[in-house]
């Protein structure tokens, strides 16, 4: 048997009164319209937390919301993100890994969202359109791009949720993974951005080699510099932790044809072998930059060969270079 204690992280509590404040903090200040999500999982704020030693170093916890919808799971400890709406309790500790049952704060604008799609239905995209544009005028916060939020509600909080040509379907009733919820990246480059600059990373992104500059931190002040971001070279959504072995520095535009590549995956995650996780050691990705009446071109063979962006891409280019070779 390993020492747990070694294996849990520090700083996790690991008593019934430490776990209740950890809870009360992580829960401070979230507002009532709000949802607290985990896998299976989605009750109404506020949420009770019940701790009850069972004396084998394990803990029942009972997670009760307002209307007496329960969660019950033993856990070992329970730690909390420094740069997430999130706590993760530690559920088993053995064989040198560690397994968690993780829990997020859901904002009352993807509340509101999921409430208005029931589940195992879909709506169309204008009744969607027309559900955001409501939303706005009812005072929601910033961002209601409602393709993006449909979107977190996959990535980030673990729905099944999906949008399928013009209509936006959703499948679970609650989340059908663990969330993995974004950092707060403000206060992650904060933190982070001078230990990568430290460790020798220049200010330039990692993978076209174009100058950055991170004004708000006062990091990079050359003319001809472009904005840079902090980015998780295994995305959030799919595991990437906040440690700086995960990070790295990109520019904006590559790091949105990143994302892009991550949304449509042909590597089935495994990042280390990623050229754009990692590509200080890999370059075998070839990027294409489109002019907009290219790009617009290339939409409409997207449409017409009824696949995913990278899949037609690399059919056109396999049928080009078949083409070329015949000729030769």
């Amino acid at each position: 048997m390993p020492d747990t204690a070694r294996l849990i992280p520090p700083g996790a509590a690991r008593d019934p009164e430490t776990i209740q404040a950890l809870w009360k903090a992580f829960l401070g200040g979230r507002k009532p319209g709000g949802r607290l999500v985990g896998k299976g999982v989605m009750l109404k704020l506020p949420v009770a937390l019940h701790v009850e030693p069972l004396g084998t170093g394990e803990f029942k916890i009972t997670l009760e919301d307002p209307d007496g919808e329960t969660c019950e799971f033993n856990a070992l400890a329970l730690a909390g993100s420094k740069y997430r709406k999130q706590v993760e309790f530690i559920v088993d500790a053995g064989k040198g890994r560690i397994s968690f049952r993780g829990f997020a704060h859901m904002a009352p604008l993807h509340a509101d969202i999921l409430e208005s799609v029931e589940p195992g239905s879909c709506i169309t995209k204008n009744e969607f359109d027309a559900l955001t544009a409501r939303l706005r005028r009812k005072g929601s916060r910033t961002q209601t791009d409602g393709s993006r939020r449909w979107r977190e509600l996959r990535r980030e909080y673990g729905f099944d949720v999906d949008v399928e040509g013009e209509s936006y379907c959703r499948r679970s009733r609650v989340p059908v993974r663990e969330p993995r919820v974004r950092p707060d990246t403000s206060k992650l480059t904060k933190e982070k951005l001078p230990e990568l600059v430290e460790a020798g990373a220049a200010l330039e992104c990692a993978k076209c080699g174009t100058p950055v500059k991170f004004e708000k931190y006062g990091l990079g002040d050359s003319p001809v510099a472009v904005d840079g971001v902090l980015d998780h070279r295994r995305p959030v959504a799919y595991g990437g932790g906040d440690d700086t072995s995960n990070l790295q520095i990109l520019c904006v535009r590559c790091n949105n044809l990143k994302r892009n590549y991550c949304e449509h995956c042909q590597l089935e995650y495994a990042c280390e072998r990623c050229s754009w996780a990692y590509p200080e050691k890999i370059n075998d990705l070839l990027v294409v930059a489109l002019s907009p009446a290219e790009a617009e071109a290339f939409e409409k063979l997207v449409e017409r060969y009824k696949g995913k962006p990278p899949e037609v891409a690399k059919q056109l280019l396999m049928e080009s270079l078949e083409r070329h070779l015949r000729k030769s």
